[in-house]
Parts: C-alpha cells; structure tokens; sequence
C-alpha cells in the first residue's frame, strides 16, 4: 500500500486507528469498536456519494469487510 499511496490520499486503518485511542489489545471494548466502525461506514457513504475529494484507502484484514468495502465504495481490492 505505501508504494501506492499518493500525497493527500487519505488512510482510514482500525487497527491502528484503536491502538492510537487505546483500545488496541483483543478483544476491543464493544464501545470502542462500534465508534471506530461507524466511523468507517461514514466514511464508505461519503467515499460512494462523491463528498470525498481525495483517494480513500480503507485498511483491513478480514476479506469478508473487505469486500463489502469494496462494493460499498465502488471500489477495488489491493493485496499488501
């Protein structure tokens, strides 16, 4: 990802994005979990609705999110 990644390209990762509020260690606090995925949700509508200016990169490691990602975002799957 980071050979692709271009200036002002915007990295949404949950893993680190709960290890940086405190919550990375497994199992997530249930709160803290459902805040960073609503978080992610939003971010998916306003990537599919065209109010993101910038190219998004969503980071996970369950293909399953992965692909609803993708067809949520109109997007594509990049392999690490």
């Amino acid at each position: 990802m980071r050979s692709r990644k271009s200036p002002g390209d915007l990295v949404f990762d949950f893993d680190a994005i709960c290890s940086t509020i405190g919550a990375g260690s497994f199992p997530r606090p249930v709160d803290v979990a459902q805040l960073v995925t609503a978080w992610r949700r939003d971010l998916c509508e306003r990537i599919r609705s065209g109010q993101l200016k910038r190219r998004a990169w969503i980071l996970t490691s369950d293909p399953k999110a992965a692909q609803a990602i993708a067809r949520t975002t109109r997007g594509a799957i990049a392999q690490a």
